[in-house]
């Protein structure tokens, strides 16, 4: 296999040689965040600025209970 790039990475007076390789399989990378307090994975949700029957907006974050339109 041939090297596409050879340096090194220095910290203060440590100094470690890198060599990076082209990769030989396809593999999907999952990035995860943990929430602190309680180890528990961080779930993000979209949804909708606009009802789409009218014009109303859903009010300011927090203010709403989950699964309901704000007024």
């Amino acid at each position: 296999m041939r090297v596409l790039w050879s340096g090194v990475i220095q910290f203060g007076l440590v100094v470690l040689p890198v060599k990076l390789f082209s990769a030989t399989e396809e593999h999907q990378v999952r990035l995860r965040e943990i929430h602190a307090a309680d180890s528990g994975r961080v779930q993000h949700r979209r949804f909708p600025r606009t009802v789409k029957s009218g014009t109303r907006r859903l009010g300011a974050a927090g203010s709403c209970r989950m699964g309901s339109w704000c007024r």
